[in-house]
Order: C-alpha cells, then structure tokens, then sequence
C-alpha cells in the first residue's frame, strides 16, 4: 500500500478513535443526569464509532482484507484487541433485522428497553430481558444478549491515539 494511501486510512482510524473518545465522555456525563434515553444515545453514538473503527481494522470484504491486516500490523492492533468486536458488530450492521431475529427468540416479548444498573438488581429477569443494559459502574453494556465491555474498549484507544502518532511523525509523506 502507497505510504499516502496509508497515511489516510491511519487519519481515519484516529478521527474515529477520537469520536469514540468524546461519545464515551458523554456517556459518562450523561450517567449523572441518569435519563436513560440520553445515556443509550451517547451509547450508540459510541457503538458506531467503534464499529466503524473495527471495519476499518477487520473489514467483511474479501478484497479489503489485507488492507486490515496492513493495518493492525502497521498500528500494533492484536485480533485479541477489545477493538475486536465482531459478534458486536453484527448486531449494528443489519441492525433491524438484528433487531427482528432477538424479538422471534424472546419468549416472553415483554422486555425491558432502557436498564442503567446491573442486570441482576432486577430480580426473575434473564439477561435475554433487556433490549439495552448498562452496569454504570463497570460500563458492561448487554445489548439484546451480547456483551460488550465498554470500558475495556475505551481504555485501548489511548494507546492506539499513542501508537498513530508515532506512527505519523515516522512516516509523514509530506
């Protein structure tokens, strides 16, 4: 891949490190206010900012493939990373089909939309009651079932911030 090239898809993952980074502040203030709607709106905003940043680094096509390799390779980004969010992101990317597929397996279609405390607080609910739950404390979201700890992605874009700097003062093609 031309250093340029290069250069710019770097760029983007920093944009979207940085957007990922100011949704997860607003979480944070948000949770102070304790609207829910308000909080699951910073959420998502997080939530797609760090599903773009996985596209980016694990992209679905098959041409693009070694282009995400060139990337994490070129960045330090393991396939362990918490930035790995594949079964994540499956629930973003169709997300009204996701969306009708966890209604058809509910057994009982009276869920909970909106949970700001640990799930287990709720006595004689499953995990599977909750459309969107957030553990304020730990920042676990469970999203129609699927787990994802967004605290533990949070504190890996600051050494991804740290590692695209370096690599942009190294390899500036200007």
């Amino acid at each position: 891949m031309d250093n340029k090239v290069l250069f710019k898809w770097v760029e983007e993952i920093a944009q979207r490190g940085r957007f990922a980074d100011l949704a997860f502040n607003e979480i944070r203030a948000s949770l102070n206010e304790q609207v829910p709607e308000r909080v699951f709106l910073h959420v998502h905003s997080y939530l797609s900012q760090v599903a773009a940043l996985h596209g980016l680094l694990w992209p679905r096509r098959q041409a693009s493939l070694p282009r995400g390799d060139k990337l994490r390779e070129t960045l330090g980004v393991a396939d362990s990373s918490a930035l790995n969010i594949s079964t994540f992101r499956a629930q973003l990317v169709a997300e009204d089909e996701a969306y009708e597929d966890w209604l058809n397996e509910l057994s009982d279609s009276n869920y909970v939309d909106f949970n700001l405390m640990p799930a287990s607080t709720m006595t004689g609910l499953g995990s599977d009651s909750f459309h969107r739950n957030l553990d304020p404390e730990t920042f676990r979201l469970t999203y129609r079932g699927v787990v994802c700890d967004l605290k533990k992605i949070h504190d890996e874009l600051h050494p991804l911030q740290t590692a695209i700097n370096r690599w942009k003062r190294e390899h500036s093609p200007w």
